[in-house]
């Protein structure tokens, strides 16, 4: 049973706890650092695809300020939007490491591999070999090492998630709904022409 998911309005420092969720007896948290890290990768991505808004990039204030009905209802900023949306992707992954351990499962051997060379790869290219020189690199998005690994650790707990629900071999929620709540039938109509 879901007990509390918690959005405390907390400053950025390391270990604050944006998201917490109390269930089955267990906490899980999401930290603010986490969250700011998530909002750095929104951005590269905007970057790396090329978008703009009235002519301003991301890397650009001025982009952050637009006003606009980016969800198609308010009117809100940029910044407003992309935060909102990726503390939704928050509490999703929140929720999913929940449901991770109430389904008890476990990452297979080649989600943890492939979490262990992105980092290796990571410390090779961007920490020009060194574990500590990465982290003076991730201290400019107020992570470091670990808080990384760990994001990773938690993208992937979300994709076992989705894959056991959504999968054959896991429970078939969209079937299941649509065996209780449709019917399927055919229906042929015949002209009669007089």
């Amino acid at each position: 049973v879901i007990l509390m998911l918690a959005l405390p309005l907390a400053s950025c420092a390391s270990g604050k706890k944006m998201l917490t969720l109390k269930a089955d007896g267990k906490t899980y948290s999401i930290s603010v650092n986490l969250y700011e890290l998530m909002c750095s990768a929104m951005k590269g991505t905007l970057m790396a695809y090329n978008y703009t808004l009235e002519g301003h990039r991301p890397s650009q204030d001025a982009y952050w300020e637009i006003m606009d009905t980016y969800d198609g209802k308010t009117m809100e900023t940029s910044d407003s939007f992309y935060r909102k949306n990726v503390l939704e992707n928050c509490k999703a992954y929140l929720v999913s490491l929940y449901l991770f351990d109430k389904y008890e499962l476990a990452l297979s051997e080649s989600a943890k591999k492939e979490i262990e060379e992105t980092m290796d790869e990571l410390v090779k290219t961007d920490g020009e070999g060194s574990k500590a020189k990465l982290n003076s690199v991730l201290a400019n998005y107020g992570v470091n090492y670990n808080m990384l690994k760990e994001y990773y650790t938690i993208k992937a707990k979300f994709k076992a998630v989705q894959d056991h629900i959504y999968s054959t071999m896991g429970p078939n929620v969209k079937g299941e709904y649509l065996n209780e709540n449709y019917v399927h039938f055919y229906q042929i109509f015949l002209a009669n022409y007089t």
